[in-house]
């Protein structure tokens, strides 16, 4: 996989979907405010004045990450797609202004899809890989299913992000073994 040099002299990252109270978002974000992006969440990505003006001065990024938002609620097949071809056709105008757009994989298939939900998320993973300049991907396993789910090798875009932690969990964590652990008892 690629080394991550997408980003570092950018200055503004629009995200989307908007989690306000998303753990991952946050901690992602601020690690990437300390390398001098301004973050910039879009909860309803349209192609207004701001956004324009904006990705045209500063040679933005648009981070995309879940998909279920965009079509969970279709009512059918064509809807759902619907709703995804609209989305990309605002991202490929995004990248004619120069724009990258990066997406982080973090699911192949959304949890507890019905058969409408299941199609359109397959639909949504091929189309948000085909618009990517690059994908973010949590293990290089998650490249190679993307790869098999797709039938085509996108492993030249994807990039290995490590997941940062969750602030509780990171919190709770501790460098100390628990006492019941007995290290003299494992592996010999």
């Amino acid at each position: 996989m690629p080394k991550l040099t997408l980003c570092l002299s950018d200055r503004a990252c629009f995200s989307s979907p908007h989690y306000a109270t998303n753990a991952y978002q946050g901690n992602l974000y601020s690690a990437a405010e300390r390398y001098g992006f301004s973050v910039r969440p879009v909860d309803d990505l349209q192609l207004d004045p701001q956004l324009a003006r904006a990705s045209l001065t500063s040679g933005s990024v648009f981070h995309q990450h879940w998909l279920k938002e965009l079509y969970w609620r279709a009512p059918n097949l064509v809807s759902g797609r619907y709703a995804i071809d609209k989305h990309v056709a605002l991202l490929k105008t995004l990248k004619s202004f120069g724009v990258k757009v990066c997406w982080t994989l973090h699911n192949l298939i959304d949890h507890d899809p019905n058969n409408t939900q299941r199609q359109t998320c397959d639909y949504a993973i091929q189309e948000m890989a085909r618009v990517s300049d690059q994908i973010f991907v949590h293990s290089k396993s998650a490249a190679d299913a993307l790869s098999a789910h797709c039938g085509l090798d996108w492993s030249f875009k994807c990039i290995k992000l490590e997941h940062p932690l969750y602030t509780n969990i990171a919190n709770l964590t501790t460098q100390n073994l628990p006492a019941e652990l007995d290290l003299r008892k494992i592996g010999g």
